[in-house]
């Protein structure tokens, strides 16, 4: 598949077909952008595909061909009406989903709740100014509520069952109460909205908050990373 959407014609290719199906994981933008046939070509007739990136058009298309459910963007708009001037945002990846047996464990971050909130303390900016607010978002709620423990005052986060909301077939939606399912999808997608509106953020490795991050204005400032070899955070570019 990366072939084709690297070097043939693939909108000829796929002329006769009313609709074409693509799973990806986000590595066909970037392929896509290379082929000949395509970067010719203008986004919208105005911007020339020759100079588009994965970041400059993600986000563009994102807005573009998304818009949130009135309950979605509620949840959001009450986050950001919440009094500060500064959002900082973590999101915590810890493996094993409450919600899908198959979510493998992540070991190397085991203390990583821990080392985030050290690293808060240790960078007062970024935590401890006044008007900070944090947001966090993990899918571990003890990882939630140690964070909130320790800013009682000042974080946030948003409600709601934790899904893993890539992982519900039939099968689990009939296993599932079909509201909690329907409330974790709301959760998952109002964090995600509010992890693009963040002025710093730190994430551990997850596709769910990269993407998330690309939505800011500048996605590389006052980006950290939890690093899974290292242990440690560290500033980081997309």
């Amino acid at each position: 598949m990366t072939r084709i959407i690297e070097s043939e014609n693939f909108i000829a290719l796929w002329k006769s077909y009313d609709d074409v199906w693509i799973s990806t994981n986000g590595v066909y933008i970037t392929a896509a952008l290379r082929n000949p046939f395509v970067n010719s070509s203008r986004l919208l007739g105005r911007l020339p595909l020759a100079k588009g990136t994965q970041q400059l058009l993600f986000p563009f298309l994102f807005e573009l061909l998304f818009k949130p459910t009135r309950v979605v963007s509620q949840g959001v708009e009450q986050i950001l009406r919440t009094k500060h001037k500064q959002l900082t945002c973590l999101h915590i990846r810890l493996g094993k989903n409450p919600s899908n047996p198959l979510d493998p464990a992540k070991p190397a971050r085991i203390n990583m709740t821990r080392k985030m909130l050290d690293f808060l303390y240790d960078n007062p900016s970024l935590a401890s100014t006044q008007g900070t607010l944090i947001f966090v978002s993990s899918d571990s709620d003890r990882a939630i509520t140690e964070v909130r423990q320790h800013f009682p005052n000042s974080s946030i986060t948003v409600p709601g069952p934790i899904m893993h909301i890539d992982h519900h077939n039939k099968k689990t939606v009939r296993e599932y109460d079909k509201k909690k399912i329907c409330a974790g999808l709301v959760k998952a997608l109002t964090d995600f909205y509010v992890l693009g509106e963040c002025q710093v953020i730190l994430l551990s490795y997850s596709g769910f908050s990269a993407w998330a991050n690309r939505r800011r204005s500048n996605p590389n400032d006052k980006l950290f990373m939890y690093y899974d070899r290292l242990g440690t955070i560290r500033r980081a570019t997309m």
